[in-house]
């Protein structure tokens, strides 16, 4: 890592998630680790190292606002809680190096390491992307947080990003836990998701009256709630009790879609994870499920998540970019975020709305947008150089056409 006190960066165009078109030929200095000057003339007069950004394009730093950094090496749940807890911390030190490796400078993180990793890289102790850290979270007995294999009592001391807790009081006592041990934010799992038989996508797992709990004792500290919701119920649920984001939503019924509208809900949508489960797996069909065309059941349920994604952009909600990376066999750290980026594209966004909803949106949704998500003066000096231009070729976000990573005027 080599760090200076001033950069200048000359020529490049510039794509600074603010606007919806880039400028050509700017310069930015970058002194005292924030950017602090943008201008389309010449700088001189300063003590600076220059970085030739001729045919380069600058973004603000990229966001993702669904990681995990559980720090497991395993796909498999019971492998979960089986490992290690001390492996998990320091497998999780390089989870959250490998994001910012890949041009991610701030990340929200569910996990029981994120509390810790984020006051460690505040202080200069470990390098990594600045997280906001939720902690662990709120799943009721035999839900998506729970392995299932392994006894309740390990799963409670050892689940590296889950914290069992049913009923309104219990769920009141593990909020009030989780702010007492330095949550930013709360995540709970509304629904299934699929890792076993009794946990399915569709079945609502926490009622409105505890998600309504939830919000209320994050409300006192003023945090957010983030909600995992995989059914059209437990989606409405969540958006009822007034939750700040919902995660996945790839079932949002239109009264849904009306009340995220009216509070301002983002939707993070992990909508490559998926195309590509859909795309590799045949699932069988939901009860209930609406018919959408395809030859298969994998695409019908394709252009099911792609009509429900065009409902949200529709109306206007806000999208911000997460990738839900838990390991790095399944959904290596950085990379699989790239591939996030790039989905929202396929799904039907321009390049620089996905541009945006990896930078601005994210930085928003996470309360950070004072401080980082665009490139303005003032702002830390957070930011990525490409050496392809990424409006016209989304995938030229990927890791080996990234230049220049630069975190708080620091170059990694």
């Amino acid at each position: 890592m080599t760090e200076m006190k001033q950069y200048l960066i000359t020529n490049c165009t510039l794509i600074d998630g603010c606007s919806n078109e880039a400028r050509t030929n700017q310069n930015i200095l970058i002194e005292d680790k924030k950017i602090a000057k943008i201008s389309s003339q010449p700088i001189s007069g300063v003590d600076a190292e220059v970085i030739d950004g001729q045919g380069k394009f600058v973004l603000p730093g990229l966001i993702d606002c669904h990681v995990h950094y559980g720090g497991t090496e395993s796909p498999y749940c019971r492998d979960w809680v089986m490992e290690s807890d001390i492996q998990q911390a320091m497998v999780s030190t390089a989870q959250c190096m490998k994001s910012l490796k890949h041009g991610f400078t701030t990340v929200r993180d569910i996990s029981a390491n994120g509390i810790y990793l984020r006051n460690m890289i505040k202080k200069g102790l470990l390098n990594g992307p600045r997280i906001v850290a939720c902690g662990r979270g709120l799943s009721r007995t035999g839900g998506h947080g729970d392995s299932y294999e392994v006894p309740i009592e390990i799963v409670k001391r050892s689940h590296p990003w889950a914290v069992i807790a049913d009923g309104q009081e219990e769920v009141r006592k593990a909020v009030r836990m989780l702010l007492r041990e330095g949550s930013d934010c709360i995540k709970v799992w509304a629904t299934g998701g699929g890792l076993w038989a009794w946990e399915r996508e569709t079945d609502q797992h926490y009622t409105y009256e505890e998600l309504c709990v939830m919000v209320e004792e994050a409300n006192y500290y003023g945090l957010p709630v983030a909600s995992h919701c995989e059914s059209a119920e437990g989606a409405l649920a969540s958006a009822k009790a007034g939750v700040t984001s919902i995660e996945h939503g790839e079932e949002l019924s239109q009264e849904c879609l009306e009340i995220m509208k009216e509070k301002d809900i983002t939707l993070v949508p992990t909508i490559g994870l998926f195309f590509e489960w859909f795309s590799e797996y045949d699932p069988p069909i939901r009860e209930g499920q609406q018919s959408f065309q395809g030859n298969t059941l994998g695409e019908k349920e394709l252009n099911r998540i792609r009509t429900n994604f065009k409902a949200v952009y529709d109306m206007g909600i806000r999208i911000a970019v997460g990738a839900d990376s838990f390991c790095d066999t399944l959904t290596p750290y950085g990379a699989y975020t790239h591939k996030e980026i790039h989905a929202l594209v396929n799904a039907g966004m321009t390049p620089m709305e996905a541009i945006i909803a990896a930078t601005k949106n994210g930085s928003i949704l996470l309360g950070v947008n004072d401080i980082t998500g665009t490139l303005e003066e003032g702002k830390f000096a957070d930011l990525i150089m490409l050496e392809k231009d990424p409006l016209a070729d989304i995938r030229n976000i990927s890791r080996e056409n990234i230049q220049l990573i630069m975190k708080e005027g620091t170059c990694i």
